[in-house]
Order: structure tokens, then C-alpha cells, then sequence
């Protein structure tokens, strides 16, 4: 990935997020950044971005985001892949919604040159308190794939499921998993990222997270599943 954008990227994660915080409308988010760097006998270099923004209304709430990863070695990509995402819900009571959801996906190490999903559904808190938080969604949509080997696109229905869970251990810690999964006749894929969160000072935190990524069909000799542990230093935005 060339440094242009990754500094754009960077630029729209960390410092675009704040200014819209500060909107009336109602802004927050986060924003990671991980970087690893080693030199000597091998030159490898792994860079890991997140950003999440939500605007929250009276009757609808928003939410755009981005994840980037991005690793090579000797100046040569192993890894290279950039999701966005949206989503829109609308409150029909204090605990259950409609929401209507977008997903682009683009890897260069996938058997899929692209992929992106457009579903709409039915969303619902299942609890919330001052330690525990869980928050369902299913519904139905429509997925479009190329093919990276034959360039061939293929389309079908999907069902989509998600979970959402936040556990806080403490004023400073909070542990996480996001379970998303998209199921159709030529594919599924299903994604969890496990995450500890603690602050360290201010608005800013680190976090350890734990990826997993599978699709149940591919062709060899690609792997169904990758897995991805980072670190990052993590941008709040309340």
C-alpha cells in the first residue's frame, strides 16, 4: 500500500473524527492506529487502522467505518486488504430498531477480488446495564463477489446475523466481541474480533484485539480462515 494512503486514511481516522464530535447533531467515535516496524536482516513493516464515527439522533442513529491492514516484507505486500462499512438504524422503541447495512471489502490475498453486502433487517438490544451490553440483528440482503482468478461476478441472497457485546471490568478496562456473519448459497462469511480496551490517559487507550476471518468456500491453495492479533493505540471520542 503506498504511503499516500495510508496517510489519508490516517489523516480521516485520528483527526476528522474529533471535528465532527463536536457537532450538535450528536458525533462520537473512535479511531486505532497500530504500526510495527523491523530492520536488519529482514525489512517488514505492518500497519492496522480502525475508525468507527456514529451520529445519534432522536429517531435515527448512523454509523460509517473503515478498517485497513497492511503488511509487507522487503518491500513486498503479504497483506493488503481496506473494508468500509455504514449502517443506518431507525428506533421504533427504546430497545428495538430497523436498520438497513453496507459492506465493501476489498484483499488482495483473497480468493474474492471484492466483495460488498447490502441488507436490511431488525435490530434489538437484548440487555443493557452498567456492566453488560448485548445488541442482536438479523436480516436478509444481497451480495455481489468477483472472482480474483476468473474475474467472473457472482450475486445472491444472503441472511445476515450480528452480536454485539461489551462487558466493563473496570472504570479504565472494557472487554469486547463483534460477531458478524453473512450466509448465502455461494459463500458464507463470518467475521469475530475479541477486544480488551484500557485507558491510559485522556481520551486515548490501547487495545489488544483478536481477529477472525473465514469464508467456507474457496479454492486452493488460499486458507478459509486468517487470523489477525493487534495492538493499537485507540482514539475516543465521548
Amino acid at each position: 500500500m503506498k504511503f499516500s494512503r495510508l496517510t489519508v486514511l490516517t489523516v480521516l481516522t485520528l483527526n476528522l473524527a474529533p471535528a465532527l464530535a463536536q457537532d450538535e447533531q450528536g458525533w462520537s467515535g473512535k479511531g486505532g492506529l497500530g504500526i510495527v516496524s523491523q530492520r536488519g536482516n529482514a525489512d517488514t513493516e505492518t500497519v492496522n487502522i480502525t475508525g468507527e464515527l456514529v451520529n445519534n439522533m432522536s429517531q435515527w442513529r448512523h454509523l460509517l467505518g473503515l478498517a485497513v491492514l497492511n503488511s509487507s516484507e522487503n518491500d513486498v505486500d503479504t497483506a493488503n486488504r481496506f473494508e468500509i462499512y455504514g449502517q443506518s438504524d431507525y428506533k421504533i422503541s427504546d430497545t428495538s430498531y430497523w436498520f438497513g447495512s453496507v459492506r465493501y471489502e476489498d484483499d488482495d490475498f483473497s480468493q474474492f477480488e471484492n466483495q460488498a453486502t447490502l441488507a436490511l433487517g431488525y435490530g434489538r438490544e437484548l440487555f443493557d446495564n452498567d456492566v453488560h451490553r448485548l445488541n442482536g440483528e438479523v436480516g436478509i440482503g444481497y451480495r455481489r463477489a468477483e472472482l480474483r482468478a476468473s474475474g467472473e461476478t457472482s450475486t445472491d441472497p444472503v441472511l445476515r446475523g450480528k452480536l454485539d457485546y461489551e462487558w466493563v471490568l473496570s472504570d479504565t478496562a472494557t472487554l469486547s466481541n463483534n460477531f458478524l456473519v453473512e450466509s448465502g448459497s455461494d459463500n458464507t462469511f463470518a467475521k469475530n474480533i475479541t477486544a480488551l480496551t484500557a485507558d491510559l490517559a485522556g481520551n486515548f487507550g490501547l487495545q489488544l484485539a483478536y481477529e477472525i476471518r473465514h469464508n467456507t468456500d474457496v479454492d486452493d491453495p488460499a486458507n478459509n480462515t486468517d487470523f489477525l492479533t493487534t495492538v493499537n493505540l485507540v482514539y475516543s471520542l465521548d
